[in-house]
């Protein structure tokens, strides 16, 4: 089950082909690792709260990206990766 976010807010998908990504450390407080195994070609890596509010849009062609976090206000973010044909979605929680 994965929770996705769009203009309407959150709901829950069941597709099999949203596939997660690698978030460490998490919980996190100032900067995050994200992977997104398998994957080399242009995207975007979207930050938004649990009610879709799109806070961070980074356009990235690295599978593997540091980002900082350290102005976001403690809670749960979903990170959200779309690239051609791809779209993968994990959980982010900042303390």
């Amino acid at each position: 089950t994965i929770l996705t976010t769009g203009g309407d807010g959150v709901w829950v998908n069941n597709k099999s082909s949203i596939k997660t990504i690698n978030i460490s450390p998490n919980p996190a407080t100032d900067k995050v690792t994200v992977e997104i195994p398998g994957y080399s070609e242009n995207g975007i890596l979207t930050i938004s709260t649990i009610s879709g509010q799109e806070l961070r849009n980074i356009h990235t062609k690295n599978s593997k990206i540091t980002l900082d976090i350290s102005k976001l206000q403690t809670g749960m973010y979903i990170v959200r990766f779309t690239g051609n044909n791809s779209t993968r979605i994990g959980k982010l929680v900042v303390n």
